[in-house]
């Protein structure tokens, strides 16, 4: 009502609640929502592998049909927030689209566009770095959020789809960030559900 729309397209609970018992409730509301006809589908962010797992041992009417988590090219390898390929696994494996926010590493605070490792891959195939992570991403059936104020950039981001990376790009892109505490996070975040 407040929005002034009679139904939205998805509807996102952001982040596992402080325990699971609040975010199961929560989730339910979500449910009702859904199950009212006030949203098309609806989904979760920043939850990890465990907590799907929690969720659907509560018992789900309505699935979620997305699992919307920061993920990058650095920004792939602590569970905390679900930025992690057991987390990508269990979603492929309930059925759940694994959306990333923050691909081009962003909010991470991990420089993707500037890495070497990016900018050789992307001199090897004329594409820029931006256009290399975005690849890195989609060729794992992984859906990207992309934003800009520039045109330009939008219409680049998506000029992914006429090249492959090789298996030995895609590995090396998936070693960018190992040994970095969260894939290079350089602020704290709030302690949540792990």
């Amino acid at each position: 009502r407040l929005l002034g729309i009679e139904v939205v397209d998805l509807m996102l609970l952001h982040w596992p609640c402080t325990t699971m018992e609040q975010t199961i409730a929560t989730y339910r509301s979500l449910e009702e929502f859904a199950l009212a006809g006030k949203a098309r589908a609806i989904g979760v962010s920043n939850f990890n592998a465990t907590v799907i797992d929690a969720l659907y041992a509560a018992g789900l009417r309505v699935p979620p049909a997305v699992n919307q988590c920061g993920f990058s090219v650095g920004n792939h390898n602590t569970s905390k927030r679900g930025r992690d390929f057991e987390t990508l696994s269990k979603c492929k494996e309930r059925g759940i689209t694994y959306s990333a926010f923050s691909p081009l590493g962003g909010l991470s605070g991990v420089d993707v566009l500037g890495n070497t490792v990016v900018k050789s891959i992307g001199q090897k195939h004329g594409k820029s770095s931006a256009q290399v992570a975005l690849r890195w991403l989609t060729q794992q059936g992984i859906v990207v959020v992309t934003a800009s104020d520039k045109a330009s950039h939008l219409k680049t981001d998506l000029e992914i789809f006429d090249f492959t990376l090789a298996d030995d790009e895609m590995n090396a892109l998936r070693k960018v960030g190992d040994g970095m505490i969260g894939g290079g996070i350089a602020r704290e975040e709030p302690s949540l559900l792990v």
